[in-house]
């Protein structure tokens, strides 16, 4: 269209050095440009291959062989997928576009992972069946396994929710609870209901730290097959479920793995204000005075609690 137009003003010489130019540019475009940069890759000289990811190791195999196929997509992007004023604009720096390294793979950018479903129905790792889980620890190792399959087949981070795996706070503490019972009874203690909570409680603290010690050091150590560590927000909000002090227990938990300091750091971090309720003023006189019976009477009746 171009030529046409120029012949049509009679700029004959111009035209022909137009359908030069273009067909030079053609074959540019057309031409092999990965061989130079492979090789870099391969010699670790690439500075923008290398920079272009900050999570991947440059110097491993895995991340050499996944940032070579990279490099394919890349030329194919920039030669055949983009349109030219999109490369042209890319090569002189007005715009950048990032991950064309996956662009010719029809591939997820980031995700919101839907643990409730994966934990709840079960799911599928590795062509294998995964059931639902029986205890939090199992949920834990499911969810990291999760994570590490799908950081494998995208590119870009993921989020998951501690509120997925609250649920399964409850049913290991059921598990306990039958547990001790039955370690009861072999022994033939005395059920005591409270003996056999607190002790199965107890239990449970310890799964819950222990289970989020395994997300921590599993996402962190966690090495994925294109040679890269998956990044991953994980969301704790006190608001998102019922079960309030089993996410207190993972708090804790936390604190004791590191993640942070001290409760007050960990609590400011995680806790949400999502509702505020006020006293009704005409209310506050009447429950002062029952209040103030009630600190009379609570000492004196504290003796007898046992035996009510």
């Amino acid at each position: 269209m171009v030529e046409t137009g120029i012949m049509e003003m009679r700029g004959y010489e111009v035209a022909q050095k137009y359908v030069r130019y273009r067909y030079k540019r053609e074959l540019t475009r057309k031409s092999n440009t990965t061989d130079d940069s492979i090789l870099a890759l391969l010699d670790q000289i690439n500075e923008n291959a290398k920079q272009e990811n900050s999570n991947k190791n440059p110097t491993i195999n895995s991340t050499q062989r996944d940032y070579m196929a990279g490099e394919v997509s890349k030329d194919l992007t920039m030669r055949v997928l983009l349109p030219e004023e999109i490369v042209k604009a890319h090569d002189e720096g007005i715009i950048h576009f990032h991950d064309s390294d996956y662009f010719a793979q029809h591939m997820h950018n980031c995700c919101l992972v839907n643990l409730e479903d994966m934990l709840q129905n079960g799911t599928v790792i590795s062509d294998v069946m995964i059931e639902k889980p029986k205890s939090f620890s199992t949920a834990c190792n499911i969810a990291t396994q999760a994570v590490a399959q799908i950081a494998s087949s995208q590119y870009g981070g993921q989020s998951i929710t501690l509120s997925h795996l609250v649920p399964f706070v409850e049913i290991s503490r059921q598990k306990y609870r039958r547990d001790v019972r039955a370690e009861f009874e072999v022994e033939g203690m005395e059920l005591d209901e409270q003996k056999i909570n607190e002790i199965a409680e107890m239990r449970v603290r310890k799964e819950v730290k222990q289970g989020v010690q395994v997300i921590q050091y599993q996402v962190i150590t966690l090495m994925t097959t294109n040679g890269q560590a998956p990044f991953v927000t994980v969301f704790m909000y006190l608001d998102e479920v019922e079960e309030g002090p089993a996410l207190g227990g993972a708090m804790l938990a936390a604190v004791g793995c590191g993640v942070y300091h001290t409760v007050e750091e960990a609590a400011r971090a995680i806790v949400r204000v999502c509702d505020t309720i006020s006293p009704e003023p005409q209310l506050v006189e009447a429950y002062e005075k029952h209040y103030a019976t009630f600190r009379q009477v609570y000492p004196a009746l504290k003796g007898i609690f046992p035996e009510i």
